[in-house]
């Protein structure tokens, strides 16, 4: 795997762009370079090539003014939080699929999938987006309707407290 690197040039005018701009063209063939904005570029190149590049760019730009950071992956991964609440109802399946639609319309909810017993919606409220997974449950001749919300950060736990308030009149939450 080619390694990454963050060029950052500070560029005090319009020759010192031009200048930049024609090294990069000398080097296109031997790396690849996305710029990010005005002297910010990602660089995919081996290292050898790297310390040509830099021995290059040092020579025109003094080293003050260029910095270079090489990226990787992230060593931790960022979980998505789940809040889960059962429902006993005494409804109908149908019914139970028609409040569900009409709060979910509410909620300006677009509907991600249908699998029948269960339907994704996907929520976006003023703390952030959430995924809202329903579903319907038979066991002992009793109807449960499953509620799960998942994201990250406020924004499931403000759901998930408007949704509660929402369905508790299906039947008590337990």
């Amino acid at each position: 795997m080619v390694p990454v690197y963050l060029l950052v040039v500070e560029l005090s005018g319009d020759a010192d762009r031009k200048r930049l701009d024609y090294l990069l063209e000398k080097w296109r063939g031997v790396a690849v370079f996305r710029r990010l904005c005005s002297g910010v570029y990602l660089v995919d190149a081996d290292t050898g090539v790297m310390v040509k590049f830099l021995d290059d760019l040092y020579s025109r730009f003094s080293k003050d003014v260029v910095s270079i950071y090489r990226l990787g992956e992230p060593e931790f991964v960022v979980q998505p939080l789940v809040l889960e609440k059962v429902f006993r109802v005494s409804r109908g399946i149908r019914d139970v699929w028609g409040v569900v639609d009409f709060v979910m319309a509410r909620f300006k909810g677009v509907l991600v999938s249908d699998l029948g017993s269960s339907r994704v919606y996907r929520v976006r409220s003023r703390y952030g987006v959430v995924d809202l997974r329903f579903v319907v449950e038979e066991s002992n001749g009793d109807r449960f309707l499953r509620v799960f919300v998942e994201g990250f950060g406020e924004a499931v736990p403000h759901v998930f407290d408007r949704i509660s308030r929402e369905l508790s009149y299906l039947e008590g939450g337990r």
